[in-house]
């Protein structure tokens, strides 16, 4: 408990007193003094659909729960609520036998395409892979210990290629003294799980947006992209800047596109609706950004979520 407390002081004063200023967005004072810089096209363009901004659609089913009855429920409405949290659009419709076969064909075999109805772009699905309670006695405090351990398995399915575009595993364990309700042990189990997985699921739905000028001042760098209020984007919030490069398989001629990280920004006070400005801090990154390049928000674990882990 004295080291657990510890590391609570710990986690709390590194919050306080990091060196940058983690509360506030950085604000652009004199815009007016920023000047245009010409912007050289990146090698592959955003579709017209993708400038309009839609969200991907996402279903999100309930989760097998064979080790631990009704966790299933709970687990896959947690998931529900982070996809919403970055604006994907949540799709509640029962899915077709044939997507349910080639999902479970997926799983065992490895991705075969789906070509039937268009209602989704994602599917999520998930699995208690291990759930259990043990108990042990301390000689030397003369004390009993429970514990609950459990583990938890995510697949995002892309349709229709069916390809697994995230799979997430977490494990999560609460011990405390004494013969303590299973259920109560369980639950703070899977809090932890949550707070390890929730990022990688919202990353992959993150708002995204695409460059569209690029303007300095006095070696201060910022970047409009189309990413607004209306598509999530909130003052202060991390992006990434990346670039789609093909990528040509010289045994089957396939050509696929690999998205490479550029830079690292933060959005501005200066936002509108549809598009904001972001600042580059480091400027190692400055001169690889390109005319459409990607920019998508990047979501990180808070100080609560590192106190929720403990």
């Amino acid at each position: 408990m004295r080291l657990k407390g510890f590391f609570v002081c710990l986690l709390c004063a590194g919050m306080f007193f990091k060196s940058d200023n983690s509360f506030a967005a950085y604000s652009i004072d004199n815009f007016e003094s920023f000047e245009k810089v010409p912007l050289e096209y990146a090698q592959i363009l955003p579709s017209n659909a993708e400038l309009m901004g839609r969200r991907e659609r996402v279903v999100v089913l309930r989760f097998e729960d064979h080790l631990l009855r009704g966790a299933g429920t709970t687990l896959s409405e947690r998931i529900r609520k982070e996809v919403s949290d970055t604006g994907a659009t949540l799709i509640d419709q029962t899915l077709p036998p044939r997507l349910m076969r080639e999902l479970e064909i997926t799983d065992r075999r490895g991705p075969s395409g789906y070509n039937g109805q268009d209602f989704a772009d994602y599917v999520i699905t998930g699995k208690i892979t291990q759930a259990n309670i043990s108990r042990r006695y301390d000689k030397h405090y003369d004390k009993n210990y429970t514990t609950a351990t459990v583990s938890l398995a995510i697949k995002i399915t892309k349709i229709p290629s069916m390809q697994i575009v995230k799979d997430i595993t977490e494990d999560g364990q609460e011990v405390t003294e004494g013969f303590a309700s299973p259920e109560k042990l369980y639950s703070a189990a899977f809090e932890k799980v949550m707070v390890k997985a929730h990022t990688h699921v919202k990353n992959q739905f993150a708002p995204t947006g695409y460059v569209l000028e690029h303007r300095t001042y006095d070696h201060v760098h910022i970047f409009k992209v189309s990413m607004g209020k209306l598509s999530g984007a909130e003052p202060g919030q991390k992006v990434l800047f990346i670039k789609s490069v093909p990528d040509k398989n010289p045994l089957t001629g396939v050509t696929s596109v690999d998205q490479v990280k550029i830079a690292e920004g933060e959005i501005t006070e200066t936002l509108t609706g549809s598009y904001s400005f972001v600042v580059i801090k480091d400027k190692d990154g400055i001169d690889k950004i390109r005319l459409g390049d990607q920019v998508k928000v990047l979501y990180k674990n808070s100080i609560w979520d590192h106190l929720k882990m403990l």
